[in-house]
C-alpha cells in the first residue's frame, strides 16, 4: 500500500511539475517575446525621432565654413535626449559626446544605426549623412543612451511580469485541482481494490469527473459486481457441494458402522446394507462426475463443432432414454424435420439428454413427454412434460447447482442436482438460451433456442 501511495504521489507530482513547467515555459517565452517586441518597437520609434531631429539639425550647420550653431544643436539634442558629434570634411566640427567610439564605422553616405557599448554604457547610435551639392561631405551622429531610454520598456515589462506571476499562481492552484481530480479517483479505486483483497465487495465508485475517469469508475463497479457475484456463487457452490457430498458419506458411515456392530454376521442384513452402500457410492460418484463435467464445461474457451442433423441427434437421445421412460410407462413423442447445424455432438447430446431425462423423472406415471424440433428465427427444441410443474418462485433458480424444487422426490430419482446446470452451460457455449414455461399440476416446457 505504501508503494502504491508513493507511486500515486509521484504521479501527482509529475503531473503538477509537467503541467506547471509547460505553463511556466510558455509564460517565459511570452514575456521574452513581448520584451523584444517592445524594445524593437521603442528603438524603431526612437530612430525615426532621431532621424527627424538630424534633418532639423542640418539647418544649424554651415558646411562651407564648417560652422555649427551650438545652441540650436543642443536644443535638438535635448528634444531627443541624445548627445551628438558632427563631422564635416573628415573633421569633427562639433562634439558633445566626448567619448571614444569607432568613428570610421559611421562615415557613410547613408543612414547607419547600431547598438554600441561605450565605457560600460549602452547606446543607440544613428549616423545621418551631410550632403552638399550631391556630394557626401560629413555626418551628424546622435548617441541615445539605451539604459535610460529603455526604462520605460522595463517598467511595462515589470507590469506584465507581475500579471504573469499572478497568472502562474492561478495556474498552479488550477493544476493542483486538475491533478487532484485525476489522482483522487485512482486513489479511491486503489482503496477499493485493497478492500476486495480482504473480501469486501461493497465498495462502489462515484461515477463523476472526466470521461476517462468515469469509464474507469464504471469498469471498476462492473468488475466489483462481477467478482462479488462470482464470490457468492463460489460460497454457495462450496456450501452446496459440501452438503451434497456429506449426505452420501454420512449414509455410508452409518451403514459401515452398522455392519461393524454385528450386522455383517446376518447375511440378509449385510446384503441389504451392502446394496445400500453401493447405491450411496453410485450417488456420490454421480455428484463428483457431475461437478467435474460442469467444471470442464465452464472452463471451455471454444467448441469443436461439426455440421450434423439435429433430428437424428434427438432421435438418438430419445432412444437412449426409452428404457428409463419405460420403467414409468411414459411415452416420448418426437416431431420435427431435418435441420443441419454446427454443434459439438457430445455436449449438445448431453444437454438434450439431461433436459429430457429431467422431464421423464418429474412426469406423472403413465403420461408422456413431447419433443418438438422446429425452425423460425431460431432453431428451437421444445421439451414438454405433463407432470408436477414448477412453482413460479422456483423457476429463476432451477438452473443453479444442486437446486431442487422437490428435494424428497429428487432423492428418490437419484438426481445430483447438476443436470440442468450442465445443460444451461452447454447451450450458452453454443450461443443459445433456454426458456422455461411451467404451471403447477399441468407440466413444464423447456424451450431451447439456438441462433440461426
Amino acid at each position: 500500500m505504501v508503494i502504491i501511495t508513493m507511486a500515486n504521489n509521484t504521479l501527482r507530482s509529475k503531473l503538477l511539475i509537467s503541467y506547471f513547467s509547460i505553463i511556466l515555459l510558455f509564460v517565459v517565452l511570452i514575456n521574452v517575446s513581448i520584451f523584444l517586441v517592445l524594445e524593437n518597437f521603442y528603438i524603431e520609434s526612437k530612430k525615426k525621432d532621431i532621424i527627424s531631429a538630424q534633418k532639423n539639425a542640418i539647418n544649424f550647420i554651415r558646411v562651407e565654413n564648417s560652422r555649427v550653431f551650438e545652441d540650436g544643436i543642443k536644443q535638438i539634442e535635448a528634444d531627443v535626449c541624445s548627445k551628438s558629434v558632427i563631422l564635416i570634411k573628415e573633421k569633427i566640427a562639433y562634439n558633445d559626446f566626448n567619448m571614444q567610439f569607432p568613428i570610421d564605422n559611421f562615415k557613410k553616405d547613408y543612414i547607419v544605426s547600431r547598438k554600441l557599448k561605450i565605457n560600460n554604457g549602452n547606446y543607440f547610435v544613428v549616423s545621418y549623412p551631410l550632403v552638399e551639392k550631391k556630394e557626401h561631405v560629413g555626418n551628424i551622429i546622435f548617441f541615445y543612451p539605451m539604459d535610460w531610454g529603455l526604462k520605460k520598456v522595463f517598467l511595462i515589462e515589470k507590469q506584465i511580469m507581475i500579471i504573469s506571476i499572478l497568472a502562474l499562481v492561478v495556474v498552479f492552484i488550477y493544476s493542483v485541482y486538475i491533478s487532484g481530480s485525476i489522482i483522487n479517483p485512482l486513489n479511491k479505486v486503489i482503496e477499493a481494490i485493497e478492500s476486495i483483497k480482504v473480501g469486501k465487495f461493497n465498495k462502489k465508485m462515484d461515477v463523476k469527473g472526466y470521461s476517462e475517469v468515469q469509464k474507469l469508475c464504471c469498469a471498476f463497479n462492473s468488475l466489483n459486481n462481477r467478482i462479488a457475484e462470482l464470490d457468492n456463487k463460489r460460497r454457495q457452490f462450496v456450501a452446496d457441494a459440501s452438503h451434497e457430498l456429506k449426505s452420501p458419506l454420512a449414509g455410508m458411515k452409518v451403514l459401515v458402522e452398522s455392519l461393524m456392530a454385528g450386522g455383517i454376521n446376518d447375511k440378509e442384513v449385510s446384503e441389504e446394507f451392502l446394496m445400500s452402500l453401493n447405491n450411496e457410492i453410485d450417488r456420490l460418484t454421480n455428484v463428483v462426475n457431475g461437478l467435474l463435467e460442469l467444471a470442464k464445461i465452464e472452463n471451455s474457451d471454444d467448441l469443436k463443432t461439426n455440421r450434423l442433423d439435429l433430428k437424428l441427434l434427438l432421435e438418438d437421445v430419445i432412444k437412449s432414454l426409452k428404457p428409463i421412460a419405460k420403467t414409468r410407462n411414459i411415452n416420448i413423442n418426437f416431431e420435427g424435420d431435418s435441420i443441419l447445424y454446427e454443434v459439438n455432438r457430445d455436449n449438445i447430446f448431453r444437454a438434450f439428454y439431461n433436459i429430457i431425462e429431467n422431464a421423464i423423472k418429474y412426469s406423472n406415471e403413465n403420461s408422456k413427454v413431447d419433443v418438438t424440433l422446429l425452425k423460425d428465427d431460431f432453431v428451437k427444441v421444445i421439451i414438454r412434460d405433463y407432470g408436477i410443474g414448477i412453482p413460479e418462485e422456483d423457476i429463476p433458480y432451477i438452473f443453479d447447482r444442486f437446486y431442487r424444487v422437490d428435494k424428497t422426490r429428487a432423492r428418490q430419482t437419484g438426481g445430483s442436482g447438476l443436470g440442468l446446470s450442465i445443460a444451461k452451460h452447454i447451450i450458452k457455449l453454443h450461443k443459445g438460451d433456454i426458456e422455461v414455461d411451467s404451471k403447477v399440476g399441468e407440466g413444464t416446457a423447456f424451450i431451447i433456442k439456438l441462433p440461426m
